[in-house]
């Protein structure tokens, strides 16, 4: 059963020169964190400024980045092929029979899934105010929310980093789920999750038994597992300590995927996301 999962390799502080550049809360910070603590990959976690990424980091300015035996990494699939290489760890995450399979699945959640994180986590109301709105807020705490809400909105431009994610996810899934334009019409957020739910049912579909412990069907977790557990956990749970909150909680009571979401738990008991304590 799922509950036997082994737990993830401990943190360790002898990092050897390994750093993880990353916003807290990030996805794919979140993505390469348990892949690293599941091989037992020794690092440190270099916390990023969201409004410096620029002069931060390196093109493309994204996180996460990681130095990595003298290398700098700047995706985080590069990330987890330089460790699953280099490192001696547990088990693969490209496994060889299984890795075009992987792979594709780790692509197509990186990209297209991902859209759905930054529709409702970024452009419908409700995910905003309980995930980006309300982590933006407690970075001018104790400022009060009538005068946090100005100020944040005048150094970050709030309103049009919110228009920005909602084209980047029209560019992806395309113009019939997420209209042109600047106004979305009373019906795409009903579309969107409707596709969503599509979207959830399909790797349900990936499960063939209740035993079958990772989407692969392979014998150990790989990066196709974290990729998607960290997609998901942006969308229907708290991406760990960094407490980002979920963009649609609804997504489980609306969905026939009680494998998945067994998967998912399971994931969640033996990979827990751990952004801090780690500097």
């Amino acid at each position: 059963s799922r509950s036997c999962l082994p737990m993830a390799t401990p943190y360790s502080q002898e990092d050897e020169g390994n750093v993880l550049y990353t916003l807290v809360g990030s996805q794919f910070g979140a993505k390469a964190l348990v892949a690293l603590d599941a091989l037992g990959v020794p690092y440190v976690v270099q916390e990023v400024d969201i409004s410096e990424m620029k002069t931060q980091l390196e093109p493309p300015h994204t996180v996460p980045q990681m130095r990595f035996n003298g290398k700098l990494l700047t995706d985080s699939s590069d990330i987890l092929k330089a460790i699953d290489a280099e490192h001696e760890g547990a088990y693969k995450l490209y496994p060889e029979e299984q890795k075009k399979s992987v792979e594709e699945l780790e692509a197509w959640a990186g990209n297209e899934l991902n859209m759905y994180v930054f529709y409702f986590c970024w452009w419908v109301q409700e995910g905003f105010q309980r995930t980006y709105r309300r982590k933006i807020l407690e970075q001018f705490w104790p400022l009060p929310t009538i005068l946090a809400l100005p100020v944040a909105h005048m150094s970050m431009d709030i309103g049009r980093m919110r228009g920005s994610y909602r084209k980047k996810a029209r560019n992806v899934l395309g113009e019939a789920l997420i209209a042109p334009g600047r106004e979305a019409p009373a019906d795409e957020e009903g579309k969107m999750r409707a596709s969503l739910i599509e979207q959830i049912h399909s790797l349900e579909a990936r499960f063939a038994t209740d035993d079958q412990k990772y989407i692969c069907g392979t014998a150990s977790p790989t990066a196709a597992d974290f990729t998607l557990y960290a997609i998901l956990e942006r969308l229907v749970g708290n991406t760990g300590d960094s407490d980002m909150g979920a963009g649609a909680p609804w997504l489980w009571n609306e969905t026939q995927s009680p494998r998945l979401q067994a998967w998912h738990a399971a994931m969640l008991e033996a990979h827990p996301i751990v952004f801090k304590s780690k500097a």
